[in-house]
């Protein structure tokens, strides 16, 4: 039989003797389940994001060579542009978002892009040092949803924070980000003891501070007696915090800027080795996998009820 262990936010407690660590699979599944024991741009520039490698071209839309405005385009043709930004993230890496650096690209030069794509609209000041605006853009034909919300938070005319829906794209899957990302510095999990409605929300949230990335990945949880579980590999639509590592901002400072990933009203969310005695180091060389079924375990009573 294979071993259970449970562990709460205090220490572990042992519901079975046997080797720790262990790769299981529960009857009434057919998942198996992870347990363990314990520069500021100008207005007029060229588009030219971080490349991939020294020596890569920045992949862009030959409609966007320059930053010069232009009337709203045609929507089946923003949609074109958007797929091609969300495929190739105009060939740049995170914390680049389809070319705009957080910390150095001016709000004025993405303005000039964005305008095209969609609509946007301009939030202000809400007791902040920044400004909000939101830009919606239509979404590609083959996702479950019209349209994409990106939130960009402003500062002296510079873009500070990118908070970005990517919808269904597979680029930024669990699996794809940690794969290229690498093991993120901190993991948390966010859950409630008690459903909100017959719903458990199960959130796992990667932070990657030396690299200016947060992503937060919605799933449903099940309860198994005392037990919940959450497999975070589920959610294909995850939210996803970008800002400049030059920063050095804690979890709780970027979390705290966002709309959409910061759970503070809720209850914290706590580290996962705390939470389901899981490393980062195996939590990341698990879920990279894009053909794992793992799922993590972590018991009831450490969580607050919902509402």
């Amino acid at each position: 039989m294979a071993i259970i262990t449970c562990c709460c936010y205090t220490g572990c407690r042992s519901r079975q003797n046997g080797n720790n660590n262990q790769l299981m699979k529960l009857p009434s599944s057919t998942s198996t389940w992870l347990e363990y024991e314990h520069e500021a741009s100008s207005p007029t520039s060229t588009i030219a994001p971080k490349p991939d490698t020294p020596n890569s071209s920045p992949v862009s839309p030959s409609l966007f060579a320059t930053w010069t405005p232009a009337p709203t385009m045609p929507s089946d043709e923003a949609v074109i542009v958007v797929e091609e930004f969300l495929e190739s993230n105009s060939g740049c890496r995170l914390p680049c978002w389809w070319g705009f650096e957080p910390g150095e690209t001016l709000w004025e030069t993405a303005h000039d892009i964005l305008t095209r794509l969609g609509e946007i609209y301009y939030l202000g000041e809400v007791n902040y040092p920044y400004d909000t605006v939101d830009v919606v853009v239509p979404a590609p034909k083959d996702f479950q949803h019209i349209s994409l919300t990106h939130i960009y938070r402003v500062s002296d005319g510079v873009i500070s924070l990118i908070e970005v829906d990517p919808g269904s794209s597979q680029r930024y899957s669990l699996p794809n980000l940690l794969d290229e990302y690498g093991p993120p510095g901190e993991v948390k999990i966010w859950t409630f003891s008690k459903p909100w409605g017959d719903y458990y929300p199960f959130e796992t949230i990667l932070f990657y501070p030396e690299k200016g990335i947060m992503a937060r990945y919605s799933s449903k949880a099940r309860i198994q007696e005392e037990i919940i579980i959450g497999c975070p590999q589920e959610n294909t639509r995850p939210i996803i915090a970008l800002w400049s590592p030059g920063e050095n901002a804690s979890y709780f400072e970027i979390s705290n800027r966002t709309r959409n990933i910061d759970l503070s009203d809720w209850g914290e969310p706590v580290p996962l080795t705390d939470a389901t005695g899981v490393p980062i180091e195996d939590f990341y060389k698990t879920f990279k996998d894009s053909n794992n079924e793992s799922c993590l375990f972590t018991p009831i009573d450490i969580w607050r009820p919902c509402c």
